[in-house]
């Protein structure tokens, strides 16, 4: 009895077919059954290993890009020294578009969005790690700036270009940015400043932990430049100060630096020098 006639598969759909499959499963794996969740305990573990500080993620979800698979990290909390506590809220990952990767240097796109504002950039993982990227629409008033200066208080919006890699000592690299329509609460002036600028240019690393170019504040009732660096020290709220800064007001607002114990010129212009300490700072 001959045997019933088998069934041949085009050879276009084995061609097709299988593949397909087999990304079918792929697929499959990378959206129900991979540990994201490890994945995220993998992280937050690698940055308090790393870095003073404590990261919490809510969440690891994946998510199909154009350009390969990505992550999405949910519910994204960080504390830092003292009582720093920023709600980051979500962050996108993702292969980026480099050579680097010829080099046997993975580069990661990252996405950040949340309370505190915008960042979109491109992180290197070649031994040190490395951070390229914008900040956009950051809100000044979420920034724990009392940990640095006690007493001082900023509002407004700001924009900033950030290159940065994780060098020896910390830190290294260069942050520009500028602020719009906000103020800045000085310790010993008694009303926050209004500013319809303030711009600054900043160097991370080398021989001090901050070099201050220029931070430069231009409103109605104050103008004024910082210059200066943040020293090396064991602990940061030890490295020592050596900042300047010259102020400018017109008339009808001397009594403001007038009221900080500052002397002001007859065209209305003081010069202050910042010593001391972090945690002590001295105002001369």
């Amino acid at each position: 009895m001959a045997g019933a006639p088998g069934f041949a598969v085009p050879r276009w759909l084995r061609v097709i077919g299988i593949p397909g499959v087999g990304l079918l499963l792929v697929l499959g794996f990378i959206t129900r059954g991979f540990p994201y969740q490890r994945l995220g305990e993998f992280i937050e573990a690698a940055v308090r290993r790393e870095t003073p500080i404590l990261l919490q993620i809510r969440s690891v979800e994946p998510r199909l890009t154009l350009g390969g698979p990505g992550l999405d990290a949910r519910g994204v909390r960080a504390w830092g020294p003292g009582d720093m506590e920023l709600e980051l809220g979500t962050l996108r990952l993702q292969p980026a578009w480099s050579l680097s990767w010829f080099r046997g240097a993975p580069a990661i796109h990252t996405h950040l969005a949340g309370p505190l504002g915008e960042a979109e950039g491109t992180v290197t993982l070649n031994g040190s790690g490395a951070w390229v990227g914008r900040l956009r629409r950051i809100d000044l008033a979420t920034l724990p700036l009392w940990e640095v200066w006690p007493g001082m208080a900023l509002e407004g919006s700001a924009d900033a270009s950030i290159d940065l890699r994780l060098g020896e000592s910390g830190p290294e690299g260069t942050i520009a940015f500028e602020a719009r329509d906000g103020s800045v609460k000085i310790p010993g002036i008694p009303v926050a400043v209004p500013f319809d600028q303030l711009i600054g240019d900043l160097v991370l690393g080398g021989q001090a932990i901050a070099t201050v170019n220029s931070i430069e504040l231009r409103g109605p009732l104050l103008s004024g430049e910082l210059t200066g660096t943040v020293g090396h020290a064991r602990q940061f709220e030890s490295a020592p100060l050596s900042l300047r800064i010259v102020l400018q007001t017109p008339a009808a607002s001397r009594h403001l630096l007038e009221s900080a114990g500052m002397r002001v010129s007859r065209e209305g212009s003081t010069r202050v020098r910042i010593t001391g300490t972090i945690a002590n700072p001295r105002v001369q």
